[in-house]
């Protein structure tokens, strides 16, 4: 049987233990969480994209109304419009492509401040890689 001054010193153990563990598992579970989001955020500006191109590919579509599907759509989803960047390459020759690309910035909320302070710890800009530009390209052939 252990002596209770022993036990003592494997409670401070423990505890030292988990002080060390619990930032790793909460820098692993809120990484998760901003992947999860930007994920989320790049598959609607894809879907986005998509309903782009299929307006483009109509025989009445310009520009503008590409746009105005495009930020629609994102609109509805939840995302802000002001933010994103559209590349629209539209024809009206049949059998050529009509490409709609949309760029759209992603902050990673919590993890940011955490990359910000390791990296000006480390001497480097935090911002460049607390920020993520998501892209997606949609290309659809006009018939």
């Amino acid at each position: 049987m252990k002596s209770k001054s022993c036990r003592r010193l494997e409670g401070g153990q423990s505890l030292v233990e988990f002080a060390l563990v619990v930032p790793l598992f909460l820098v692993l579970f809120f990484g998760i969480v901003e992947f999860g989001n930007a994920w989320r955020k790049y598959q609607l500006i894809t879907n986005g994209a998509r309903e782009g191109a299929r307006e483009a590919v109509l025989p009445s579509s310009s520009p503008t109304t590409v746009a105005d599907r495009i930020h629609e759509r994102l609109n509805g989803a939840g995302l802000d419009t002001t933010q994103v960047e559209l590349d629209l390459r539209i024809s009206d020759v049949m059998g050529t492509a009509d490409t709609v690309r949309i760029n759209y910035p992603h902050q990673f909320v919590l993890l940011g401040p955490l990359i910000d302070l390791m990296c000006s710890a480390a001497g480097c800009d935090g911002s460049a890689y607390s920020t993520l530009t998501l892209s997606s390209t949609t290309i659809m052939r006009n018939e």
